[in-house]
């Protein structure tokens, strides 16, 4: 019988009931979503914790003529089906322990079996391990043989969590379900970036064949009831859909940003924090820990995760945001952790999980939830009639008819930072509740600024750019210049006063055409394109490259410049450097066929479509560049070098370094800070100086033209538009912040060359070498596969081919 969704509602009004029908759909998923081992058979400490309905009861009466199929398998494949026009399963009267217990048992024992997706372990286990003829799919046998030897599988379904621990009961519901396809191999194809799935398949068994059987029968019955209308609402508020703290990406961030050295210091704090009492938690669930770090010294990286989702997604936050501001997680500036290759966004406001320096966060995918989180958050610290007061003094200058009015033109106004420091950070009593709101941890004798910097950042704003380009150069070359202006004639005491602002003018000056150099070489030298991982500098990387090339095309034309590849150069190979540089570029720029990439490693849609354009037909990137901008790139190098020779650089240097060197005029002063102002501006028009950009903003058009634009640290903005059709693989997200070189353009585009901040950590670490790419055979196609890792609803349905 169908029953409609108000009959529905009728018949189950209690959530209490509503939450065990979905704690056993969870249960379910779990099973059915796996890979058995063969000739499985349903033991009976798996299906004898069931209780069936009326209906139900019925069923496995019907299912009873079937003589291959034992009554374990009948009432499984009723229970996994769950319902149709009617409930099967009672869930009063089923034992939900006692039925986790079997799953946890069969599942510790080997003969029930999930991949761990999580991380780099199957995908670099495929690509030696897995032939191309095999990339669709896997039968039973080889997924058996694929799967030997690797982590257990962690997944969780409303509050049951399966892995290495079996299956364990969390404080938190979460839809993370199995993936039977995980995501195996990255193709050639240009553009192309996220991973593509291969099927994995469970062995021939009784319970498909009995499931199979049901499924015909349940067909002929017609349509089901709308279980989804009655049961969605409640599962979505469990998993968090519409809270914009929480996400499904959970699991992947766990699993995908962090070492196993630096897991184990998660767990460590989590344990050492009494106030969590998780070793309470663990004890609970029959896991007995005394020392932790002989504890945790035995354990692999799915048994720690799966430990550590006991927690809620809240306690779990807190516990990594402490180890990372404790130093137990060295997260380098300006590094933002993400899932690399199983993240998702999910629920209503597109979030997904990061972490940096200043913590873990939840970020949406909606750019707008961050001013609404800043706005959600002065409502909450100052909503209490004995806070509102204040808003409206600190608002009280500012112009409006009612309090909403002015808190929105106050906050439109001022820059997010601005708007912390002043409402969050004033005193005590604000500040207690904006941390409590936020579940901000360790924030005791932190500065101001970082305090702001830690406020924006979990509220989800873009982190705030660090480097300041020249502008240390440019304050330290304003401090000599005033300091010999301001005499008329230099005696001992106007000497020693003019040679105080010399050193660090110098150093600056050293460290600034140090970095120009470096990456100048690099953007217009090194192979990006080849690179792992693509268009990603890497500052210690490019010096040693530069000081090589530099060096020997030096001794080459007989004029030998030594250059220091560990450490900054000082003025003399510096000045020398920018003109080297542009001798060989124009040397080489002449003989284009001999940096020519081959046929052969283009990828193939570039040979066989004239719709896309590559980017990087040369080895020598200098050459994939517009003529009109290689022009002005080698004239720029040409005057760098022409004004630190004629500024009398290293004359004015040493004049003020060394007391028996002749003491420099106020013109020659002068002289050389005009021209490292003049360097100082020509380096970061050009963009050699590597500069950091973020994103400011983002329009399409009504033609579909899209235009992004970005800004660095000094407000200047460049904007870009995605209109050619040349494709630059490997280049860094474009909302993500970058280094831009403007002064250069791709030949063919508007586009100026984009990279990557290189950094190097346990997390680069974890994902050098990627991603792995499969030069596929010809008439390779993939084979279109269900999405098994989206999931708001799939707890529900009967999809999957476990048992």
């Amino acid at each position: 019988m169908v029953h409609s969704t108000e009959d529905l509602k009728e018949m189950y009004p209690a959530e209490s009931m509503q939450a065990k029908i979905l704690r056993l759909a969870g249960i379910a998923g779990l099973m059915e979503r796996s890979i058995v081992v063969p000739k499985y058979r349903i033991p009976s400490h798996l299906h004898e914790p069931l209780a069936f309905t009326e209906a139900g009861e019925k069923l496995i009466r019907e299912l009873s003529s079937t003589r291959s199929a034992s009554r374990g398998e009948q009432r499984m494949a009723v229970f996994l089906a769950r319902h149709h026009g009617e409930l099967f399963i009672d869930p009063d009267r089923t034992d939900i322990s006692a039925l986790r217990e079997g799953l946890s048992r069969e599942v510790k024992e080997g003969r029930i079996m999930h991949p761990f997706i999580w991380g780099r372990e199957l995908y670099d286990k495929a690509f030696t391990q897995i032939s191309d003829d095999s990339l669709h799919m896997l039968d039973s046998k080889r997924t058996l043989d694929f799967l030997r030897g690797t982590s257990h599988g962690v997944f969780q379904l409303s509050d049951t969590i399966v892995g290495p621990w079996g299956a364990l009961p969390s404080a938190e519901h979460r839809s993370a379900p199995p993936v039977l396809a995980p995501r195996l191999y990255h193709c050639e194809r240009p553009g192309c970036l996220r991973a593509h799935k291969t099927r994995l398949n469970t062995s021939e068994n009784s319970i498909i064949t009995m499931r199979h059987r049901l499924a015909k029968k349940l067909h002929q019955r017609g349509a089901a009831s709308n279980w989804n209308k009655l049961l969605g609402p409640l599962q979505m508020k469990q998993n968090g859909y519409h809270d914009d703290w929480r996400s499904e990406d959970l699991l992947g961030f766990l699993g995908e940003c962090f070492s196993l050295a630096e897991l184990k210091e998660v767990a460590k704090s989590a344990l050492s924090d009494r106030a969590l009492a998780f070793r309470e938690v663990c004890r609970l669930v029959g896991i007995q820990i005394r020392g932790a770090d002989a504890f945790l010294a035995e354990r692999s990286y799915a048994e720690i995760m799966q430990l550590l989702l006991l927690l809620t997604d809240r306690d779990l936050m807190k516990v990594i945001d402490r180890t990372i501001l404790e130093g137990g997680v060295a997260i380098p500036s300006g590094e933002i952790r993400r899932a690399r290759l199983n993240g998702r966004m999910s629920g209503y406001f597109d979030t997904r999980i990061e972490c940096s320096n200043r913590g873990v966060r939840v970020s949406s995918g909606n750019p707008n939830t961050a001013m609404y989180r800043l706005r959600r958050l002065i409502s909450e610290v100052y909503g209490k009639s004995d806070l509102s007061s204040h808003l409206d003094w600190k608002l009280r200058q500012t112009e409006g008819k009612s309090r909403q009015e002015r808190l929105d033109r106050y906050i439109d106004s001022n820059s997010n930072s601005d708007v912390v420091r002043d409402l969050f950070l004033s005193g005590p009593d604000v500040f207690g509740q904006a941390v409590d709101h936020l579940s901000m941890v360790n924030v005791e004798k932190r500065s101001e600024d970082d305090l702001v910097s830690m406020f924006t950042w979990k509220l989800g704003f873009p982190q705030e750019i660090e480097d300041r380009g020249a502008s240390e150069l440019r304050g330290t070359s304003e401090a000599l210049r005033s300091a010999a202006n301001e005499f008329d004639r230099y005696g001992e005491e106007e000497r020693n006063e003019i040679r105080s602002s010399a050193p660090n003018l110098f150093v600056a000056l050293e460290k600034t055409l140090d970095q120009a150099l470096v990456f100048s070489t690099w953007i217009t030298t090194f192979d990006h394109w080849t690179a792992t991982p693509r268009s990603t500098f890497f500052a210690d990387d490019a010096r040693r490259y530069m000081a090589s090339l530099l060096t020997e095309y030096s001794s080459r034309k007989g004029e030998t410049v030594e250059f220091n590849p560990d450490g900054v150069n000082t003025l003399f190979p510096l000045i020398s450097g920018f003109g080297l540089l542009a001798s060989y570029l124009e040397r080489e720029g002449r003989r284009p066929e001999n940096h020519a990439r081959n046929i052969s490693d283009i990828p193939r849609v570039f040979n066989e479509s004239n719709l896309l354009d590559f980017a990087y037909p040369f080895k020598l990137p200098y050459l994939n560049f517009s003529e009109e901008s290689r022009v002005a790139f080698i004239g720029y190098l040409r005057e760098i070098s022409r004004e630190l020779s004629n500024g009398k650089i290293s004359t004015v240097r040493n004049g003020l370094s060394h007391h028996k060197e002749e003491f420099p005029t106020k013109e020659q002063i002068v002289a050389c800070v005009k021209a490292i102002g003049r360097v100082s501006e020509i380096i970061e028009k050009l963009g050699i100086l590597p500069l950091t950009f973020k994103m400011k903003s983002f329009l399409r058009d009504s033609e579909g033209r899209s235009f992004y634009t970005y800004e660095d640290y000094s407000g200047r903005q460049i904007k870009m538009p995605t209109t050619a059709p040349i494709v630059v693989t490997g280049a860094p997200a474009r909302v993500q912040n970058q280094i831009i070189v403007p002064g250069l353009t791709l030949a063919g585009s508007n586009e100026s060359p984009r990279f990557s901040i290189g950094i190097r950590s346990d997390y680069t670490r974890l994902w050098q070498d990627w991603p792995r790419l499969r030069t596929l055979p010809d008439g390779f196609s993939e084979t279109p596969q269900e999405d098994l890792d989206r999931g708001d609803d799939l707890p529900l349905e009967s999809s999957g081919n476990g048992i």
